[in-house]
């Protein structure tokens, strides 16, 4: 598996569990395998079980002001 397939494999799994097809791959901000992925406050993680990866997400706002 090359990193691309890896990558486009994350991406897959992570908008199924995050229940958010919108995802892009410029919102994840770091991946891991396994546990224990220390995220920061503005940031979203997540646990692919299917790939057993961890990902920290920085999730799209809304803008509200339009």
């Amino acid at each position: 598996m090359s990193m691309r397939s890896l990558e486009a494999a994350i991406l897959n799994e992570l908008k199924q569990i995050a229940k958010n097809p919108k995802l892009k791959q410029k919102d994840i901000i770091e991946w891991q395998t396994g546990k224990g992925l220390k995220v920061h406050d503005d940031e979203t993680l997540f646990f692919l079980p299917e790939l057993f990866i961890s990902v920290a997400v920085k999730l799209p706002t809304r803008d509200k002001a339009k």
